[in-house]
């Protein structure tokens, strides 16, 4: 075997390359899906509609509901980073669903907020 064997070997494919990174948490979570109880609906659409950050955390908190069985959850910034929700975005969704009557949150310095959610 020559050099330009092992280099050829060693050669990444560009298709793999263009492709960009998706975490393992994702890949997973994509198996997955999040009901959308019609109160939390109706509290969403009125009085007046919210921002598209707010229904997707709202989305998420319905989706930790689900997996923690009801009981309050830390909601990091991590995995809604990831889906393009930054920290503040964070925040004022989470003032917004607790305004509507949908979640409680306990509200900690520098720390990731404790949700509950009512379902």
């Amino acid at each position: 075997m020559n050099d330009d064997d092992i280099f050829q070997r060693l050669q990444l494919d560009p298709a793999v390359l263009a492709q960009p990174h998706v975490p393992t948490r994702v890949k997973k979570r994509r198996k997955y899906f999040a009901m959308l109880p019609m109160q939390w609906y109706e509290k969403l659409a009125n009085p007046a509609p919210v921002s598209r950050y707010t229904c997707l955390v709202a989305w998420y908190v319905l989706y930790l509901d689900w997996k923690n069985e009801g009981k309050p959850f830390k909601l990091a910034n991590g995995m809604l980073a990831y889906d393009g929700i930054g920290h503040d975005s964070k925040l004022r969704a989470l003032r917004d669903l607790e305004q509507r009557g949908l979640v409680t949150v306990e509200w900690q310095d520098r720390k990731s907020p404790i949700v509950q959610a009512h379902t």
